[in-house]
């Protein structure tokens, strides 16, 4: 499968990450609190994170992600953010030597190779808080398309994020729904959520001819907590 390229859709991406920004606004109004200073946002991408963030005074704040043509859409400076970096790195290879008060990564885990990595670095931290889409994500369609998601299930992560955290989950379903299917398929173009792969043209065909719905579902794995 021809993988999705972020560099490559990064402006067509922001105007088609409404879901994203919605997960990331839940996922801050979930974790955010007064005593939060410094912020490390794994796979910053455009912004969802920081742009959420208007409301809270921070010291400091870092994005890391891997596409340079994503972060170079990523916000610069802010007025309520003393001091905003911004690193070309992937997230799988940051040492996470440095103390944050909050590591938060929205809508980005489930990219990773091995997300498990992720976790057993993270240490001496004060809070972590996540958004991860499960394999339930698309689950309509994927049955459509007689397609297997390459996403791990809300069960898989959570066991995973339990061996080195403690903390609250939520599981949540989303409903997002569209008036064409041009829309639609353009949603799963340019968004990046159809677990890791472009559309290949013969299924394309089918979504746009053949796709009884006008709906796509995901599961959004949350969770907020701290180091063990």
């Amino acid at each position: 499968m021809k993988l999705f390229s972020f560099d490559k859709q990064a402006k067509n991406y922001i105007h088609y990450s409404s879901l994203q920004n919605e997960i990331a606004q839940y996922l801050i109004l979930k974790s955010m609190d007064i005593d939060i200073c410094s912020i490390l946002d794994l796979g910053a991408g455009s912004g969802n994170v920081i742009k959420n963030l208007k409301k809270y005074k921070l010291d400091y704040f870092l994005g890391i992600d891997h596409s340079p043509n994503m972060l170079s859409l990523h916000p610069k400076n802010m007025d309520n953010i003393a001091h905003i970096e911004l690193k070309n790195i992937d997230f799988e290879n940051y040492d996470f030597d440095a103390k944050f008060d909050l590591i938060i990564s929205s809508s980005s885990l489930h990219w990773a190779k091995n997300m498990e990595s992720i976790f057993c670095k993270i240490k001496h931290q004060n809070k972590v808080a996540f958004s991860i889409f499960t394999n339930k994500s698309l689950e309509t369609l994927h049955y459509f398309l007689d397609s297997i998601s390459p996403l791990k299930s809300y069960d898989e992560i959570s066991s995973m994020i339990n061996k080195y955290f403690f903390g609250e989950f939520e599981r949540k379903m989303i409903k997002k729904e569209f008036e064409s299917r041009d829309a639609l398929l353009n949603h799963l173009r340019y968004g990046g959520l159809l677990g890791g792969g472009n559309i290949s043209f013969e299924s394309k065909k089918r979504l746009k001819f053949e796709f009884p719905n006008l709906f796509l579902e995901y599961e959004v794995l949350f969770f907020v907590g701290r180091v063990r």
